[in-house]
């Protein structure tokens, strides 16, 4: 068995990270646009044959619980800061946050992290050209029709 570092298992896997949000920007025409959107859903499978004997029970699709910006700050993954979160008057109860990326002064690269419950989670590269993401949670919410959160950078 080969011992990685975590800090160097990290820098890997962000490259890789980096490599595969790049093929899937310019295979989804996303590489030229002005705007990200978090998928509100991400849908996921289970491998039942894995585990004989076993009944598998899973939440398909996982739905958006939230979503950060962060960073690597030397060996370690770290986390922009949104402003004071802003209540709407709107009968979904909703709170926006705004991440300014203008603060982090292009000293490093930024990513938008979009997570599904803790099971599982989306990280995509922000471009530079990009200077706010917006979090909005919605208080109250159909889920039939609805999402509890939606995110989106310009």
């Amino acid at each position: 068995m080969v011992h990685i570092p975590v800090s160097r298992m990290h820098r890997l896997l962000r490259g890789l990270a980096r490599v595969c949000a790049a093929a899937l920007a310019c295979s989804t025409g996303l590489a030229h646009a002005d705007s990200l959107r978090c998928p509100g859903s991400l849908s996921v499978s289970v491998n039942e044959k894995a585990y004989p004997g076993w009944e598998v029970y899973s939440n398909d699709p996982l739905r958006l619980t939230g979503a950060d910006v962060s960073y690597l700050a030397g060996n370690e993954e770290a986390t922009l800061d949104p402003q004071q979160p802003v209540r709407l008057n709107d009968d979904r109860l909703s709170t926006v946050s705004v991440y300014d990326l203008r603060k982090a002064d292009g000293r490093h690269e930024l990513y938008l992290d979009y997570h599904y419950g803790i099971h599982a989670q989306l990280s995509r590269a922000i471009p530079p050209s990009m200077t706010e993401c917006r979090v909005v949670h919605h208080g109250a919410f159909d889920d039939t029709r609805e999402f509890e959160f939606e995110v989106g950078c310009e």
